[in-house]
Formats: structure tokens, sequence, C-alpha cells
């Protein structure tokens, strides 16, 4: 089912020079659109705004799907990575994610 609000899981991370983000992740929504419900990623300081939305979306992956995203421009800060879903509780409906090996990793910096 959906959930009647937020559900997710944050972890505090130091982000490295050249950083880039690796995830796989598999969705299933049949969700029309990202107005009631969603599945998604983000990055908030310490205060818990957001910084960087890395993706909000109601979709259905085929299978497990890759994801990378260069995160170079918040090196050096401390900062939560955020991966959960959203919904309006609505019995008919489903926004699910799943996420498996994420790395956070400092790529050699461009020629």
């Amino acid at each position: 089912g959906e959930p009647a609000g937020d559900e997710g899981v944050c972890e505090a991370v130091v982000v490295p020079p050249n950083a880039r983000l690796t995830f796989w992740i598999a969705q299933y929504s049949n969700e029309p659109n990202t107005a009631y419900a969603y599945q998604e990623a983000q990055l908030f300081d310490p205060n818990g705004q957001t910084v960087k939305q890395l993706y909000q979306t109601a979709d259905t992956t085929d299978g497990w799907v890759q994801r990378s995203y260069d995160l170079s421009e918040f090196a050096g800060r401390t900062l939560y990575l955020y991966f959960g879903v959203h919904g309006d509780g609505f019995g008919g409906a489903y926004a699910i994610q799943f996420v498996d090996d994420v790395s956070l990793t400092s790529e050699p910096a461009p020629a």
C-alpha cells in the first residue's frame, strides 16, 4: 500500500572531493503522476532543508536500475542522504521503492 505521509531512510554523509553517488533502485507505482504519491531521493542540510532533489518520480522500473549523480559541488559538507516514498494513504494506490548497493566515492579529478 501507500504510506500516509513519508517513509524512508536517512544517513549523514561527509561528501568527499569529486563525489559520485551510485546506487540501484527498483520502483513500483500505480500513480499516474507525483501529485499524491512518489518515490524520491534528496540531500538535506543539518537543519533539514533540501539542498538537492536527486529525483521525485511515480515510476515503475523494469527490475533494478542503476542511478549515478555527481555531488562534487557539495565536497567537504556534511549532508543527509534520504531515500523514501511519500503518499496520501489511499488504499487502492501504491508507491514502493527498494534501494541497494549505495556508494559515495571520490572519483579522480577531471583532466
